[in-house]
């Protein structure tokens, strides 16, 4: 949360759409930095607190491991990207996964989970998309897992 790029203020944005739209969404966001401030107050501006949980910096290990486990999808909305370790993880256990299409994030997933960057619709779209097709999200997480295992990464 310490640079605007990472594109988290897109995410609460596709959050409140899929809430406007009947899907009950529970976000996490992970880590620290400059911007938590103002993506907590745009959280509570759109009336969102009861649906995202702002975890704050959790170590790479086991912690993190178990919040991936819990989790039913992971999302990268970047808006500029090298090759995201975090989105390597996610899928390294087996996370579906949702990506925008900058930098290295359409190397790792494929175009039917890619959206174009700074787009809260096209994200919440393709969230609620997903959200509403469970053999997808079955298919999509034995591909994430075996990509990674094709990339070297074992979490």
């Amino acid at each position: 949360m310490e640079q605007p790029y990472k594109g988290q203020d897109y995410l609460l944005k596709a959050i409140k759409l899929c809430e406007m739209n009947g899907l009950s969404v529970k976000a996490m966001l992970v880590g620290e930095g400059r911007l938590r401030p103002d993506l907590e107050g745009l959280c509570n501006g759109m009336r969102l607190e009861s649906k995202v949980e702002f975890r704050g910096s959790v170590p790479w290990g086991a912690t993190l491991f178990e919040l991936y486990d819990e989790a039913d999808m992971f999302i990268m909305c970047s808006l500029t990207e090298g090759l995201g370790k975090a989105l390597l993880e996610a899928m390294a256990r087996g996370l579906p996964a949702v990506g925008t299409e900058v930098g290295g994030i359409p190397e790792l997933l494929t175009p039917e989970v890619l959206v174009a960057p700074a787009d809260a619709r096209a994200l919440a779209s393709k969230i609620m998309e997903l959200a509403s097709d469970p053999g997808k999200l079955e298919q999509l997480s034995k591909r994430n897992f075996d990509e990674s295992l094709n990339t070297g990464t074992k979490y």
